[in-house]
């Protein structure tokens, strides 16, 4: 079988300056022939928000939750729409959810109907793609504070279940009692409602091991979800994984090198048991004790986790130790102090983002270098340690194969089908970087994929 060369896209996104913008496009080879890709960068576009969560439910309708500032200089919390408007993306609406807040990480309901926001001080919004398409939203938050008996839960990440029947939150900073670490995991449960809309309402808190918690996840089968806490510096916690040197450390350090933490955590959560001790609706929530399956050290300040789509693996990026790490499923629970497969350089400093990749066998990362340790490089095209790495992960040790400019502090990754488009949010300066794989056609059963969760078509399983 041959195949025919491919020509570049190129596509030019123009914004107003209250939007987020910044465009980079590239070609790549055939999906068929090689699983690995071959980005060209080529715009960026001016000023917006600050950009945040992202979910791309097609290649015309793109959401980013964004802060923005009023001219009273206090901040608003928003999701920006984006759409193709005369072959060109093109902001095409925005939804305030909240003044006085900041908007945060972002998935949506599997059946695409609902977008599902972290806002930093109130807990989480419900907002309804089709009456955000129509400029009629009305978002509806539930509260993550627990009637305010939770202070500042400074809630930062969303995570829908396969069946859209729960979503699962990471509140960073909300201590379940006066004297628990900061953070905790909050438990939502969705329905239904007859005009199609979706509501939800807070049934539980999951206090997890270590504190500060900077993501959660849900596996593809709706079995797992897992939680990364930042540091774990209480001397009388158990971990599991101790014993391997890749893991642990006293010394983590990021922006303050006088202060320096112990290791963070990987939490393994039951989905069923979580539901399991969930309050009934209308109730107090309930505090789910029993829903930690194990807890592992995870080397300094992981941040972002996702299990792979075949079920076999876990992969999170460190932070702190500017690195990914790699877990064997199964032995997270059956033996978690040799569950680590491997640990990869991130190709540059402080990586955040991860996701992988729904169609090829890649992970994708962004190194955010949000504490400004290195400065730009001098190669062309300039490449520092702030970017978008792409790794092959097909083969037993994954393989750095593209690394991709971004904007200052590159955070969340999100990609639709048909056109291979990649969208990364550019929280310093305010913009979103668009990459575009263009080829002869779409890949079959291929699907988009928020940031935590499925949607659309089954990707393949691999």
């Amino acid at each position: 079988m041959s195949f025919m060369p491919y020509k570049l896209k190129s596509t030019v996104i123009s914004a107003s300056a209250a939007s987020l913008a910044a465009l980079v496009m590239f070609s790549g080879a055939c999906e068929a022939a090689s699983s690995v890709p071959d980005f060209i960068p080529e715009t960026v576009l001016g000023p917006g928000a600050a950009p945040n969560g992202v979910v791309a439910v097609d290649e015309n309708a793109v959401f980013v939750a964004a802060t923005a500032t009023n001219s009273s200089g206090a901040s608003v919390a928003e999701v920006l729409i984006f759409g193709r408007v005369h072959n060109s993306l093109q902001q095409t609406g925005t939804v305030v959810l909240k003044s006085g807040d900041e908007a945060e990480g972002m998935s949506i309901t599997p059946d695409k109907t609902t977008l599902v926001v972290a806002l930093e001080n109130s807990g989480v919004a419900l907002v309804n793609v089709g009456d955000a398409l129509a400029g009629k939203a009305e978002p509806s938050i539930v509260d993550q504070s627990n009637g305010g008996t939770i202070s500042d839960p400074g809630t930062f990440g969303t995570a829908v279940t396969p069946d859209g029947k729960y979503a699962f939150i990471a509140n960073e900073f909300g201590k379940i009692t006066p004297t628990s670490p900061p953070g905790n995991v909050g438990l939502i449960a969705l329905s239904k409602q007859r005009d199609g809309r979706t509501t939800g309402t807070a049934v539980g808190f999951i206090p997890v091991v270590g504190s500060t918690i900077a993501d959660v996840s849900i596996s593809a089968d709706g079995q797992r979800a897992y939680a990364t806490t930042e540091a774990v510096n209480d001397k009388n916690t158990t971990l599991s994984g101790t014993s391997n040197a890749a893991l642990v450390s006293t010394q983590c350090v990021e922006d303050n090198p006088q202060a320096p933490t112990s290791n963070g955590a990987l939490n393994v959560i039951d989905v069923a048991k979580a539901i399991a001790g969930a309050a009934t609706p209308g109730s107090t929530p309930n505090v789910i004790r029993s829903a930690v399956l194990t807890t592992i050290a995870a080397a300094c300040s992981p941040v972002r986790v996702q299990e792979t789509l075949d079920g076999s693996s876990v992969w999170l990026t460190a932070r702190g130790s500017n690195e990914l790490l790699q877990f064997d499923r199964a032995k997270l629970t059956a033996d978690p102090d040799n569950a680590l497969l491997q640990t990869v350089p991130s190709n540059g400093l402080a990586p955040v983002g991860l996701y992988l990749d729904p169609v090829r066998p890649n992970l994708m990362i962004t190194n955010s270098d949000r504490w400004n340790a290195s400065p730009t490089s001098t190669t062309t095209p300039p490449v520092s340690q702030m970017n978008l790495s792409v790794f092959d992960i097909s083969g037993p040790r994954a393989k750095l194969v593209q690394t991709l400019q971004t904007g200052a502090f590159p955070r969340a990754i999100a990609t639709t089908d048909q056109e291979k488009t990649v969208f990364v949010t550019n929280y310093d300066d305010d913009t979103v970087s668009v990459f575009t794989q263009q080829d002869e056609g779409s890949v079959a059963g291929g699907a988009g994929i928020s940031p935590f969760g499925f949607f659309g078509a089954q990707p393949q399983r691999r």
